[in-house]
């Protein structure tokens, strides 16, 4: 997700402000490409005051005001502690392209007030997600620290198999320095900072005392959630509080493009109205919507428009009925975690309140729980919009793929080489399930992956499997399959190759701790690197370990 892209909300306007004082110069131009501009100067001085003065932090909250975003929460100030902590010297930043206009002044502000930074790298190459985070090329130019924005801590950065040597401080016992495995890193959330009083006032406006409500968004909305939460039980409208929702190893509440939480079904009447296309207004008034639009009723708070995409052939054509069998147990994921819990009966939800600015996330929070109803949150518009999902073609559609695929008498597995994106350990799994059925098979890396590239090899291959992100072959495996040729998933893999049968809820569980053989975290070698997964002695390990607590200690100390 792109951040940088949305708009402004709840009154303070995100855009960076037009400085006001003399005292820092002119945030740095956004057409430099090649070296990063002078760092900001304070008086006479070329250095700043001591991090530990007064006049340090005025002079970084200044900053941090006058160049950043004032609705977007880069964490500068952490981003400096653990920089001076690891000793950190060539630092290399990654943002999605939303970000990417504030890179030049977060490079300058780190570079200028850190005791220890002498050069930063901007990582430009495309990021999708923190599936995407690119801690082999930071490594590869030299960086001793990445600093990863807009996601959240998806690929766990113990995963890096580089190493680097890096001058600490002096730890509790005395000691001078050490060496330190992996490349240092640090996820950035950016939360966008919204005002939560709207959706809870929309909320009371439009659903009664007994309706039970789930909560959920993108990472960036993680806090307004959470304040929504609390609002809502201190001010006691609800009878039930609202959940949120967790899918570990993910944050509660949050929901990826490819991994959603698995909610208690809902036990009203029109159950498969989502399915379907029909659904009525919690305000009472009746609607019909056609594949996967969003519904009107009269209620101000609410509004219709297209979420559709173009090309997307999932969502283009019109919804058909369909009779969907959903699991029973209210609990069947061993990493769903609901807050709070209570008797059999009232654990159900009615309604899944989903804040974000547009569908890609919520897209799978719909697969994954067909029988549910959905409301998203725009919270730059302050409006509710009526969600649905065609249900009926994306089973079509997927099934037909993989029964193609079964007739297959040659496979190539497309590995991405986007980032971490690509994960060894489903590779190796799936090379294991065709050898099995002693199909012929070859390995492609690609570090995108679109029709154009995979087109001319259609003449030779006769089923793709792409071990990089579900909603390639998801969301536009139609216009993936050139020349009749499916593009499975690794799920659909497992089916048709398999033993694995084909689920009426189709799993969106490919970073859950929960998931399938096909997921990240499931493989069979029980690492997403597989046989590429670094080997650790139970010394470094407790090495690590100790850095950490030393590091956290340090924080702590200054918080």
């Amino acid at each position: 997700m792109s951040a940088g892209s949305e708009t402004a909300s709840g009154g303070r306007d995100p855009r960076p402000t037009e400085p006001s004082s003399s005292t820092l110069p002119p945030a740095p131009s956004s057409s430099c490409s090649s070296s990063l501009p002078p760092a900001p100067s304070s008086g006479a001085s070329s250095d700043p005051p001591s991090s530990s003065s007064e006049e340090f932090q005025q002079l970084l909250e200044k900053a941090v005001q006058m160049y950043l975003p004032a609705n977007y929460d880069f964490e500068v100030a952490k981003s400096l502690r653990r920089l001076n902590a690891e000793c950190s010297r060539n630092v290399a930043l990654q943002l999605p392209e939303g970000l990417l206009t504030w890179s030049l002044q977060l490079a300058s502000i780190l570079k200028f007030f850190s005791d220890t930074v002498e050069h930063v790298t901007i990582l430009s190459d495309v990021t999708y997600g923190a599936c995407c985070v690119d801690d082999l090329t930071a490594a590869a130019l030299g960086c001793d620290f990445l600093i990863h924005y807009g996601h959240s801590c998806l690929v766990p950065t113990t995963h890096a198999s580089t190493f680097r040597n890096a001058r600490s401080s002096q730890n509790a016992s005395g000691e001078a320095g050490q060496t330190v495995k992996g490349l240092g890193c640090l996820y950035v959330f950016v939360d966008i900072l919204i005002d939560p009083l709207p959706l809870c006032d929309a909320l009371k406006r439009n659903f009664s005392p007994d309706t039970r409500l789930a909560l959920l968004g993108t990472i960036q909305y993680a806090k307004c959630t959470l304040a929504v939460k609390r609002h809502l039980e201190q001010d006691g409208y609800f009878r039930v509080p609202p959940l949120i929702p967790q899918r570990s190893p993910l944050t509660a509440g949050e929901v990826l493009g490819c991994t959603s939480p698995k909610l208690p079904e809902q036990k009203i009447r029109n159950a498969v109205s989502s399915a379907k296309g029909d659904s009525e207004s919690p305000c009472g008034t009746a609607s019909r919507s056609s594949g996967n639009s969003s519904a009107c009723c009269r209620n101000p708070d609410f509004s219709a428009c297209s979420s559709s995409r173009p090309g997307d052939s999932v969502r283009r054509e019109e919804t058909e009925e369909t009779s969907l069998d959903v699991e029973d147990s209210a609990h069947a994921s061993a990493g769903l975690q609901l807050m709070p819990l209570g008797r059999e009966e009232e654990e159900r939800i009615d309604e899944v309140i989903f804040v974000a600015d547009g569908r890609f996330h919520l897209e799978a929070c719909m697969i994954q729980n067909p029988t549910l109803r959905f409301l998203r949150y725009d919270p730059f518009l302050k409006r509710l919009f009526r969600e649905s999902y065609n249900h009926a073609l994306l089973h079509r559609n997927r099934q037909a793929a993989i029964e193609a695929a079964r007739s297959a008498r040659s496979v190539a597995l497309l590995l991405s080489t986007l980032g971490r994106q690509g994960s060894v350990g489903i590779l190796e799994g799936l090379m294991e399930l065709l050898d099995k059925r002693e199909l012929p098979f070859c390995v492609i890396l690609l570090s995108e992956i679109s029709p154009q590239k995979i087109k001319p090899l259609t003449k030779q291959i006769d089923c793709f499997v792409q071990v990089a992100c579900p909603r390639l072959s998801i969301d536009w495996g139609s216009g993936y399959a050139a020349g009749g040729r499916p593009v499975l998933t690794p799920y659909e893999a497992h089916v048709a190759f398999g033993d694995e049968k084909y689920r009426d809820v189709y799993p969106m569980d490919y970073y859950g701790k929960d998931g399938g053989p096909w997921s990240n975290y499931n493989t069979k070698a029980g690492h997403r690197s597989g046989s590429l997964a670094p080997v650790i002695s139970p010394e470094d390990r407790k090495a690590q370990l100790r850095a950490r607590l030393l590091a956290r200690q340090r924080e702590q100390r200054h918080k």
